[in-house]
């Protein structure tokens, strides 16, 4: 129980941060491209396809006040003042085995439990690709604060499981960005596959 909760608080605080933080970029090659204003990101563990124009955060160029459970992050390349759109893709070690669809419940419940104005806005059951299957688990879309203090934020989170690694893959927008952004990173959390 100690270990989801640590996890969680280094998920969310993941998701706050990536936005609000300056980070030394690299961007990969386009060599795998979705379209012509996409491209292919991926590792031995993954894959997502983000927008050419996004920047690419690799973990060697974060900042110290990210969470190491923080794999990658993309940031929209039009900054705002008060919170620029991100997506990220946190990645743990499970202590306990847990298929995707009760991880993603747990998950959810922490959130509305432990975030300020909690308002889920959507919630459905999902299949991620997982190799050659997929598994069932939740898209999920909410707003929240992660304090009293902080800006009302609009999350796309989805989650899955395999073996003893958990991925949270998640995105969050401010309510006034533009309404494109908001469906860019939702179509980035759902573009995730595990290979």
């Amino acid at each position: 129980m100690r270990f989801l909760k640590l996890f969680l608080t280094f998920s969310l605080f993941s998701f706050l941060l990536a936005g609000c933080f300056n980070f030394d970029t690299d961007t990969p090659d386009d060599s795998d491209t979705a379209n012509e204003t996409e491209r292919l990101y991926e590792t031995n563990d993954y894959a997502v396809i983000i927008p050419k124009d996004w920047e690419v955060i690799e973990k060697e160029n974060f900042t110290s006040d990210i969470p190491e459970e923080t794999d990658i992050a993309f940031r929209n390349n039009v900054k705002n003042e008060t919170f620029t759109a991100t997506a990220t893709i946190v990645e743990r070690d499970l202590l306990d085995t847990l298929d995707s669809l009760e991880f993603a419940n747990r998950v959810r419940n922490r959130q509305k439990d432990g975030l300020t104005d909690y308002d889920e806005i959507s919630k459905e059951k999902y299949n991620i690709v997982v190799g050659n299957t997929s598994q069932e688990t939740l898209f999920i879309h909410f707003a929240a604060r992660k304090t009293t203090s902080d800006p009302l934020l609009e999350y796309f989170q989805t989650y899955v499981t395999s073996d003893d690694t958990a991925y949270i893959v998640g995105g969050a927008v401010h309510p006034n960005e533009q309404e494109n952004t908001s469906q860019i990173v939702e179509d980035i959390v759902r573009s995730f596959r595990l290979k």
